[in-house]
């Protein structure tokens, strides 16, 4: 095993609290703990009725305090929504342990995580479900993804980072 996720807070707390949901997530992260295996944690909102306060990572800070040895993936980045994709970042910057993903993220929003955290903590994604609206555009969800990483204006070796080496890496491959 790799890593653990993408898993939706909803599965493990009720709350809406921040603390009270990294308390209601600490046996499961005591088991990834051993593993020291990235987990995958979703951002803004799914399409499987997860809670909005869910998705708004604040709960991160103390998990990632708590176990420096897990990377923690915020997958999504907010998805485009500036108060989200702003408390990402702040967690990436405070926390070494915390890598951001491109998925469902705007090229600007992709080129100032790299600027502010660097590329070796960001990593390229695409996400699966034709249902997401975005997804419908004619060149497909690959090609967009691709073009987000190019909207962004990063460097060769930004790229290079973040379409394989900050996974590799991360992920032991």
């Amino acid at each position: 095993m790799r890593g653990f996720g993408e898993f939706s807070v909803r599965t493990f707390s009720e709350e809406s609290d921040p603390v009270r949901i990294a308390r209601d997530l600490m046996p499961v992260m005591e088991i990834i703990n051993e593993y020291k295996i990235p987990v995958l944690i979703h951002t803004a909102w799914t399409q499987f009725g997860t809670r909005l306060h869910h998705g708004i990572p604040m709960f991160i800070d103390d998990l990632a305090e708590q176990f420096p040895e897990i990377p923690f993936v915020l997958t999504k980045m907010g998805r485009g929504y500036e108060f989200i994709f702003e408390i990402c970042l702040a967690l990436a910057t405070k926390r070494d342990n915390v890598y951001l993903d491109t998925v469902h993220s705007p090229a600007a929003h992709v080129a100032r995580a790299i600027r502010d955290v660097g590329a070796e903590r960001v990593i390229f994604g695409t996400d699966w479900d034709a249902t997401w609206r975005p997804l419908n555009l004619p060149e497909g969800i690959y090609a967009r993804s691709m073009a987000v990483i190019d909207e962004a204006g990063l460097s060769d070796d930004e790229k290079d980072q973040v379409l394989g080496k900050t996974a590799a890496a991360l992920y032991g491959i």
